[in-house]
């Protein structure tokens, strides 16, 4: 209720279904009894319902219950607010009016609300923000290896029909007319359609558990859980094996069921000469498929370009063998800040003398498990810049050894230590990229800064830079380095930290003994999110790793097709010029006359199709700019090596038939029939 919104002297929880069943059995009779939370007795006033789970996978709510210091606070923007629009108001509407409160929240409070804005996202836009951009490019990149398989199958078909012209005309004599012959050709194309999206479906259940593990880290929990053939995804997937069945099949069988009766009838089904209407047909089919084999080339070829200049970027740290796990000590047991850096201090010291134990420490935000701190700072000496226009810094509080459990290099100065106490001067360690920014031309060691701390007589807390580090990357391996800030964690204490611990041995049974130590300090205090700080970085490329496979395979896919219908039409054009190729031996043409003149005909496919695919992805690329790192859309050595790459591929398909051509008896063909 409202009234719980602020501390009271009653605390209050709703329970989440699953964890009402969990612990307590699905008992109605919970509610109105007080369970014990972080030391804290909490009266249970609800159960979620089972539907409801969002934020995704919590066990417990609890209200806000700010303090009248902390509802007083007019610069802590860490939290999201969401609201349901009423049903008359547009998103355009309410972003109107929140511009408005925002700005009459500025003119209030200038200091601490410049330069803040309110920005209303559609929560789904908001979930789904990373992962959208990959999975248009996945459909753009579907939809391409479906119109090349479409336009094979087309070709078949066509093969197909010109060789069942003496069975078609036959059917015509005895009276099929022209829709009846049409009806039966679609028949059979509807009927490979529908066989093809079948497989499909199965092949997209074997993979699918697969591929939502791959992006397990980047996705909500429901909405991975929602990945999967539901009704609506067969639908679709059965109407699009229909509906491509029938309009790639519909021209082929209206070409076939078109002839002249008295000529079909008069000549062989091995007499048709190449040429004519279904020569066209087929060219532009091939040309087409090797245009977008060659889109769909260039997509990989940026994106594999741009995962490896993302992976190449060093993080600034060694992850290999290190564990992380994390502790949150209640706010009621450890109210004061000395308690809670005595806990983590004798903690660190434990972990480090257990065996295959190398080094052990804590820091406040592990880097790369998805949270970032950043404060603004001011720079003693140096004149107060404007409000909002103040220099900012990742900001982290750390033990000792935290640094060298990390193999964070320094560069100047010292690290934190177990000097650095409460009764001690206020220190600062520093990134380089900070040291660069600040300090260029002189060392940043003895300099003072402050974060707006103040001390219990109103003053500001001075902290004077003690040492420089390395830079790391603290997000995203694509990020730009952010300086950073690093206070000792004995002067900075927070309730939440996480454990680093470089170990020699199989890491689950360091976890295990971690576990004994934090254990025998506080019995009660759990350790969670347990991981190998090597995973953690990795799973943050999670969805360009899968979005760089999936888009090489299906581009791989693309350029074994677009090959295999060049192939089709070169082996088709070579079965049906047999009598031709035969002549023109007998009049004295030589094996690598008849193997150029094949091979001339591919060239001139692959070529005008190559050609095609250049203008196509050249005005493409740019569509998925937004998923590269330092590469561009028309990256030119990109362009150079897809291009001989699929000339080389669809050369190689054309050769073998030609090749097949030149060994072709002259007096075997003059026979042939």
């Amino acid at each position: 209720s409202e009234d719980e919104d602020f501390e009271g002297p009653e605390k209050t929880v709703i329970l989440s279904h699953r964890f009402w069943n969990d612990r307590f059995n699905g008992d109605e009779s919970i509610i109105g009894t007080a369970i014990t939370i972080d030391s804290e007795p909490h009266l249970v006033v609800g159960v979620i319902p089972e539907t409801f789970d969002y934020p995704a996978n919590r066990d417990i709510w609890v209200p806000l219950a700010f303090s009248a210091e902390e509802a007083a606070y007019r610069d802590r923007v860490y939290l999201q607010a969401l609201g349901r629009l009423k049903p008359d108001m547009s998103l355009t509407q309410a972003q109107s009016d929140m511009d408005v409160l925002a700005a009459r929240l500025r003119e209030a409070y200038p200091e601490e609300n410049v330069g803040v804005g309110i920005s209303l996202v559609p929560l789904n836009d908001h979930l789904v923000s990373n992962v959208r951009p990959a999975l248009l490019l996945l459909l753009g990149a579907v939809g391409m290896v479906l119109l090349i398989t479409c336009a094979n199958v087309a070709n078949l078909l066509l093969v197909k029909g010109a060789s069942r012209r003496r069975e078609l005309g036959i059917r015509s004599a005895l009276g099929a007319g022209q829709w009846r012959i049409v009806r039966q050709l679609l028949t059979e194309s509807l009927v490979l359609s529908t066989i093809g999206g079948g497989l499909g479906i199965l092949i997209a259940y074997w993979s699918i558990d697969l591929m939502a593990v791959m992006v397990s880290d980047r996705m909500p929990a429901f909405f991975q859980e929602s990945i999967g053939i539901n009704s609506t995804v067969l639908m679709f997937a059965v109407g699009l094996s229909i509906l491509t069945g029938m309009l790639f099949g519909l021209v082929p069988s209206l070409i076939a069921a078109k002839h002249d009766l008295a000529t079909v009838m008069k000549d062989s089904d091995h007499s048709q000469s190449f040429g004519g209407r279904i020569w066209s047909m087929k060219s532009l089919l091939v040309m087409s498929e090797i245009a977008l084999s060659f889109v769909l080339l260039i997509g990989a070829g940026l994106m594999i370009q741009s995962f490896q200049r993302m992976m190449s970027n060093e993080v600034g740290f060694d992850e290999e063998n290190v564990i992380s796990m994390s502790a949150t000590l209640p706010r009621a047991k450890y109210p004061e800040a000395e308690m809670r850096a005595a806990f983590f201090r004798e903690a660190v010291s434990r972990i480090n003398g257990l065996p295959g134990v190398e080094s052990a420490g804590a820091v406040l935000t592990l880097p790369f498990a998805g949270s970032e701190m950043a404060l603004s700072y001011i720079i003693e000496g140096r004149p107060q810049p404007e409000p909002g226009q103040e220099p900012e810094a990742g900001l982290d509080a750390a033990t000792a050894s935290y640094f060298e459990t990390m193999r964070i290099p320094l560069i100047e100065g010292r690290f934190i230590d177990e000097n650095d106490q409460p009764d001690s001067k206020n220190t600062a360690v520093i990134s380089e990229a900070m040291a660069r920014e600040q300090w260029p031309d002189e060392s940043p060691l003895g300099q003072r800064i402050t974060i707006g701390q103040m001390d219990d007589d109103g003053n500001l807390i001075w902290l004077e830079i003690v040492g420089v580090v390395g830079d790391i990357r603290h997000e995203e391996m694509s990020e730009e380095i952010m300086p950073r800030l690093y206070l000792p964690h004995s002067q900075f204490a927070r309730s939440s930290m996480t454990f680093v611990v470089r170990t020699t041995l199989e890491p689950g049974l360091t976890a295990q003994a971690i576990r004994r130590v934090v254990s025998e300090i506080d019995p009660e205090q759990p350790l969670v999110r347990y991981r190998l700080v090597e995973e953690v970085v990795q799973d943050t490329m999670s969805i360009e790793r899968l979005t760089t496979m999936l888009t090489g395979g299906f581009a791989g896919v693309a350029l074994f097709l677009a090959s295999i219908g060049l192939f089709g039409v070169m082996s088709y054009s070579v079965k049906q010029r047999v009598r031709e190729i035969g002549i023109r031996m007998a009049l004295g043409a030589q094996r690598t006359d008849v193997l150029v003149h094949f091979m001339k005909q591919g060239v001139i496919l692959t070529l005008i199709g190559v050609v095609i695919g250049l203008i196509a992805a050249y005005g493409l690329t740019g569509l998925i700019s937004s998923q590269l790192y330092q590469v561009t859309p028309s990256d030119p050595m990109t362009f150079i090596v897809v291009a001989i790459l699929l000339t080389v591929v669809a050369m190689f398909a054309c050769f073998l038939p030609a090749r097949r051509a030149t060994k072709i008896d002259p007096m075997t063909a003059l026979r042939y029939e």
